[in-house]
């Protein structure tokens, strides 16, 4: 191409001066087209593109170019082109190649390795290339691999194992990672190698810092190979988790006592259940079917259940399968002669059954329910019902009457079973019944209490016991309206007696008084005839006088005997701590004189305090005394000894052994005439004497009055004794 220059010299373009067939070929012009035009009138982008620059820089210096790579696409021209530039005087030489398919592979090349190194670093997947170190620099087939060497890894590699690709590439792989000849992993390797079969792995690594679990990936490339990793620790640790609680439910379902299999559905095309096969099933199902493992296995369900009710079940399996409504029941199966509680529901497309043999349970069950209905007592048992938010009980179901419970109310007992307590018992929301059941539940404590139902046609009186079973209320009532009857009767006698009873001790102070004041008249009128009209009776006059005397003297005696009975019978007081110490002082004082006068010894050891009436118990013990020292032996010293200790249960009297309770044992004992023990029961009565009255005075009242004394403090006297020999009294007083 010459210079084309103005009349300075200035250079204004270029004009073709030659151009060969493979130019004008490549240029898409023929020769005659393209000699003597301007170049820039051919080329439009010549200065945009800079070719025009480096042409001028040839032809002004003179030095030649070449540009390698030049890309043009205009001028119906479109390609990579290889330019060399030479100056020839005014002009330039350019000798050009098209290269455009060259360069086009070469970009592919370029944007496939960019499209690669992508992938290679984006994935998840640790890669790696190793390169196969031989034994003395051996070439490829030759010599055997002692080692590898790391060409290339990605950024996840970096990521996993935590080391930048700079401390990797170039390094061996045993000086790395010195556990992968021990652990076998690099025998693998060099298998690939050698064989070209690669390989795919789970394999636990524990060397190095490193502690996982990892997938492998290795295919052989050119002598060496490419792997990838992928870290599978969370999912193999929950593999393992998940086997590991596997295997261990399926340990437990094995030694369950509870019967367990489980079926899968048989669907045919059209998707209709038409049996079901067995999945699993514990050796609890096989012993309580009575069935092999063997047959339970090579069965479906209606292989196995051929008899009148199996269609039945299955209809229902199918249901639950369908549905996936769970079920629980009992169920008798008369080929075991068993009742099995049955559990089933929805598993995957199928169902699974929980078994339990519940025929003892059953049998003792029906047997309880005998002994109830045999029971006398009406029975009920009744669970709460709560609001729909489990809150506060609104009311009660009935889940078990006994017979007596059900005649009571008119009513069958599987009428009554299930049904809603208010509809039978109308009215106890408002009789105060439904408050304390429901306090039962809440508090946990029984009650026992009595009470007059009136409503639902019932007016009786009713004992109710209520005590908290399981979360429900088990209540026992008895009917003693008959009872309650009779104890008003007996409470309107029993006012009737105490009035009769007042009205007697009005009359015994009446008659105590009324009539020793005409007998005082007696024994004073005698005393003025004798002393006044003495002579003129005589002496047969004043004797019977005397006798006279005698006589209202013993009335007096008897009448004084009587009111101290009485009072013993209709007034006592109430108890409170006494002590014997003292009541045995006072009594001792009242006897002194005729203590002194017998020459008596009195032997009194330590007393108690007892709750009783001081009163009445000073009556007992004068009585005693008074009796010990008047049926004294003649010239005989009179010795009486006084002790108290407490009594063993098993050495009371046989009737206070009933009432239990601490009891103590006071003995009054003398060494005085004593007397036949057949009359033992004879001295306690009413004007019982074993003696005449010219012998020993008294009214016969005294013992009465000890025995009357000794029950009205809950305790009883009794009496030891040999004539001749003294007398032993023992009373029995609680504590």
């Amino acid at each position: 191409m010459e210079a084309v220059r103005n009349e300075q010299g200035e250079f204004l373009d270029f004009i073709f001066a030659y151009i060969n067939p493979a130019g004008a070929d490549i240029l898409g012009q023929p020769t005659d087209a393209l000699l003597g035009r301007s170049y820039l009138g051919f080329f439009s982008e010549a200065v945009s593109s800079g070719l025009l620059a480096t042409y001028r820089q040839v032809l002004e210096t003179g030095k030649a170019i070449r540009v390698p790579e030049v890309h043009y696409a205009a001028d119906g021209v479109n390609g990579w082109f290889d330019l060399s530039i030479n100056r020839y005087g005014d002009a330039v030489a350019v000798t050009f190649a098209d290269i455009s398919s060259t360069k086009q592979a070469a970009l592919e090349a370029e944007r496939q390795s960019r499209y690669m190194d992508g992938i290679f670093n984006v994935t998840s997947e640790a890669i790696y290339v190793l390169e196969a170190v031989r034994d003395g620099g051996a070439k490829a087939g030759s010599g055997s691999i002692v080692d590898f060497r790391y060409q290339h890894v990605n950024q996840a590699f970096e990521r996993m194992f935590g080391t930048q690709a700079d401390a990797i590439v170039g390094r061996n792989y045993l000086v790395l990672y010195p556990t992968v000849k021990s652990s076998g992993l690099f025998d693998k390797f060099c298998a690939v190698v050698e064989t070209g079969q690669s390989f795919q792995q789970e394999i636990f690594y524990d060397g190095e810092g490193i502690r996982g679990w990892y997938e492998l990936t290795v295919v052989k490339l050119d002598d060496g190979v490419v792997g990838t990793t992928r870290d599978i620790t969370v999912r193999k640790q929950a593999q393992l988790e998940s086997q590991k609680q596997a295997a261990f439910r399926n340990q437990i379902l094995q030694i369950s006592s509870s019967g367990i299999i489980a079926y899968q559905a048989i669907r045919s095309p059209e998707g209709v259940i038409t049996d079901f096969r067995t999945v699993f099933f514990n050796q609890a199902y096989e012993q309580i079917f009575n069935e092999s493992a063997e047959r339970i296995a090579g069965h479906t369900f209606r292989e196995r259940f051929v008899d009148g009710t199996g269609i039945e079940l299955f209809n229902f399996y199918v249901t639950v399968t369908e549905t996936g409504k769970a079920f629980r029941r009992d169920r008798y199966y008369p080929h075991l002669g068993k009742w099995l509680n049955l559990a089933g529901t929805q598993l995957e497309d199928g169902f699974m059954i929980i078994a339990n043999d519940i025929t003892t349970l059953k049998r003792a069950t029906e047997q309880l329910q005998t002994v109830i209905d045999q029971a006398h007592t009406g029975i009920i048992m009744i669970r709460p019902v709560r609001a729909v938010n489990g809150g506060q009980i609104e009311d009660f179901t009935i889940s078990l009457v006994n017979r007596s419970q059900a005649d009571y109310l008119g009513r069958a007992t599987g009428e009554l079973v299930g049904q809603i307590a208010s509809k039978y018992f109308t009215t106890y929301k408002l009789n105060g019944l439904f408050d304390r059941y429901r306090q039962v539940i809440e508090t946990g404590e029984p009650q026992h209490f009595e009470h007059h139902y009136e409503g639902d046609g019932i007016d009786a009186w009713v004992d109710i016991q209520a005590i908290p079973l399981n979360g429900e209320v088990l209540i026992t009532f008895w009917d003693h309206t008959a009872m309650k009857s009779l104890q008003r009767q007996l409470e309107d006698k029993v006012s009737e007696l105490s009035k009769a009873n007042s009205n007697l001790q009005q009359f015994a102070y009446a008659a105590s008084h009324d009539l020793q004041e005409p007998l005082r008249k007696v024994q004073s009128f005698c005393d003025v005839i004798v002393e006044q009209y003495g002579p003129q009776v005589g002496e047969d006059g004043r004797d019977m006088m005397r006798r006279m005397q005698g006589a209202a003297g013993r009335m007096q005696v008897l009448i004084r005997d009587l009111l101290a009975y009485s009072r013993t019978a209709t007034h006592q007081q109430a108890l409170d701590p006494v002590d014997l110490n003292r009541v045995v002082g006072n009594v001792l004082a009242d006897l002194d004189v005729t203590i002194q006068e017998t020459n008596a010894q009195i032997r009194i050891g330590s007393l108690p305090v007892l709750p009783g009436d001081a009163s009445q118990l000073g009556q007992l013990m004068q009585n005693l005394l008074s009796n010990a020292l008047k049926f004294r032996r003649q010239d005989v010293t009179p010795v009486i000894n006084i002790e108290a200790k407490e009594v063993p249960l098993n050495a009371l009297p046989e009737s206070l052994q009933l009432r239990r309770g601490r009891y103590v044992a006071i003995t009054v004992h003398d060494n005085g005439i004593g007397f036949d023990t057949r009359y033992e029961d004879r001295i306690f009565g009413l004007f019982q004497r074993l003696h005449s009255r010219s012998q020993y005075e008294g009214s016969g009242i005294g013992l009465a009055i000890c025995k009357r004394v000794a029950e009205n403090h809950g305790g009883m006297i009794t009496v030891d004794s040999k004539i001749g020999d003294g007398t032993l009294f023992t009373v029995y007083l609680p504590m």
